[in-house]
Formats: structure tokens, sequence, C-alpha cells
């Protein structure tokens, strides 16, 4: 994966990152918060979706890579159950690059 489809695919963590920020402080991000809920009341659905694009991106790019089937259906596991807008970065950035060396 190149750096620039690293990047594009890691849009969606972000985006949640940010989502949750406005939940962790509501105080000082009340406003944009509510600007962003008037602007598009399914604001969260859309994060919802896109998150599920790129798990389900991530899951078959596992999937099609030359790796023994239990490293398959580990990390298919650790991106559905695991905080996937985390692990789905850890893949992106560390383990992609490692299975396509072996």
């Amino acid at each position: 994966m190149s750096s620039k489809e690293k990047i594009l695919w890691s849009i969606p963590s972000f985006i949640w990152f940010f989502d949750f920020s406005l939940y962790i402080f509501p105080v000082v991000l009340k406003e944009v918060y509510n600007h962003l809920n008037t602007l598009n009341p399914s604001y969260n659905t859309l994060i919802i979706l896109l998150s599920m694009i790129q798990i389900i991106y991530l899951i078959q790019l596992v999937w099609r890579k030359e790796i023994d089937k239990r490293k398959k259906q580990e990390w298919t596991a650790i991106l559905v159950l695991l905080f996937p807008p985390i692990s789905s970065l850890y893949y992106i950035w560390m383990k992609d690059s490692e299975f396509d060396k072996k």
C-alpha cells in the first residue's frame, strides 16, 4: 500500500477521533458540534458508514495477503472487535507493509 493510499484509508479514523473529541470536550467544542449537527443531521451516520467501509476494505486486504489462515482470522477479529479506529490505523501503518515483506 502506497503512502497516499495509507493516508486515504486513515481518514475515516481521523474523522472518528475528531467526532469523539467533540464528546469528550463538550464545553469547549459545543458550538462546533451544534454547528455540524445543524448542517447535516446525519453526520454521525456518515461517520459510521465511512468506518464500516474502511473496515470492510481492510478485511478484504488482509484476506488477499499471502499469509497463513490463522493470522488472517486474528486480524479480522482485531479489526472488527478491538476498537476499530485504532486497530485499523495500526494495521494500515504497521502491519500491512510487514505482511507484504513476508
